[in-house]
């Protein structure tokens, strides 16, 4: 089961944002749309039957509402605390360069190459592997 699940949001992840909205919006449209016409063929109801589950509808939506504005907080704070720490590396990297860079022996002077290529590699293999949950060995040879 786990398995799975695990296909299942790697596949969600690598739909793109504006994919997978749409989707959820066009599906969840389209189903408030067809309930009314499926309901009336469906089901004859009574009136008192029929404003209750409205009701229900309204309630569901309600919560369908709620649990997405929690969600998208969520998400923003998580966005939030990675540009933070995007931010902080690139920070620490730059301070480290100006150091190697203000000391003057010829051997620190050397190693910023290794350094510019140290934050190219995060950038450009560390992150997108980090997004499917693997490490680059190559900015870790860097790094050491």
């Amino acid at each position: 089961m786990r398995c799975v699940m695990d296909i299942v949001i790697r596949a969600l992840h690598s739909i793109p944002n504006w994919a997978s909205f749409g989707l959820v919006t066009l599906t969840i449209c389209t189903a408030f749309l067809l309930m009314p016409a499926l309901r009336k063929r469906m089901l004859a109801v009574e009136k008192p039957v029929n404003d209750a589950a409205m009701d229900g509808v309204k309630t569901v939506t309600t919560f369908l509402v709620l649990v997405l504005a929690f969600s998208l907080n969520l998400v923003m704070g998580q966005h939030r605390q990675v540009e933070e720490q995007v931010q902080r590396e690139a920070t620490l990297i730059n301070q480290l360069d100006r150091g190697l860079l203000r000391t003057g022996p010829p051997e620190l002077v050397a190693l910023r190459p290794v350094l510019i290529a140290y934050a190219s590699s995060l950038v450009q293999d560390e992150w997108p592997r980090m997004a499917v949950g693997g490490r680059s060995q190559e900015a870790y040879t860097l790094y050491n």
